[in-house]
């Protein structure tokens, strides 16, 4: 399949295997050159695994301090139509890299918070580690559905005082705004119906 690459606003939809692994090998690399984590925890979990700071927690939880991990990640696999999600190619990248030097990753796919996700991760752990040393949680859900209620709650980060201006960019076309942000107003997340 030919990736080309696909871009929605500023989010870019489409990924590619090869750039992923090498994203994941040069924080691989990063994390080696620091030197090892003395005392690093040795069975660690990571909810959101599969980018950002859940990744980056992955990595140098395995690569420094020697760690197994399992790691929750609700990413896309690749079908005949459409890449697969940066996620997922990350999640292969750093299972590939991890077992490379003897660590045995677990990485399982699906909503960290449906109920069927957490009582497989539970029965996971259980089965891997026994108990855990480290949980990491890292999870960007910016809308989730209560599975008992069928609510769903949406999530943002805004500033509590006043309006502010950030940058925003966006890659095609090539631009940079700065859309204003509104105070918060309120103190709870507001569920709202399906």
């Amino acid at each position: 399949m030919i990736i080309e690459p696909r871009v929605r606003g500023f989010i870019c939809t489409t990924a590619h295997p090869v750039g992923c692994a090498t994203n994941v090998r040069e924080q691989i690399a990063y994390v080696l050159k620091q030197g090892p984590v003395a005392d690093c925890p040795k069975r660690v979990a990571v909810l959101g695994c599969s980018t950002g700071y859940g990744l980056a927690s992955r990595i140098v939880a395995t690569f420094a301090g020697g760690a197994d991990t399992i790691g929750v990640s609700l990413e896309r696999e690749p079908s005949e139509k459409r890449s697969a999600s940066a996620g997922w190619y990350n999640n292969r990248a750093f299972e590939i890299e991890a077992e490379k030097i003897g660590r045995s990753p677990l990485t399982l796919e699906g909503d960290a918070f449906s109920d069927e996700m957490k009582k497989d991760f539970i029965e996971r752990v259980r089965e891997k580690f026994g108990q855990l040393d480290l949980l990491v949680y890292s999870m960007a859900a910016p809308v989730r559905t209560d599975p008992d209620t069928g609510k769903t709650y949406r999530s943002v980060i805004k500033p509590l005082a006043r309006r502010s201006r950030s940058r925003r960019s966006t890659p095609r076309p090539a631009r940079c705004s700065r859309p204003p942000s509104s105070p918060r107003t309120r103190s709870k997340p507001r569920p709202r119906s399906r």
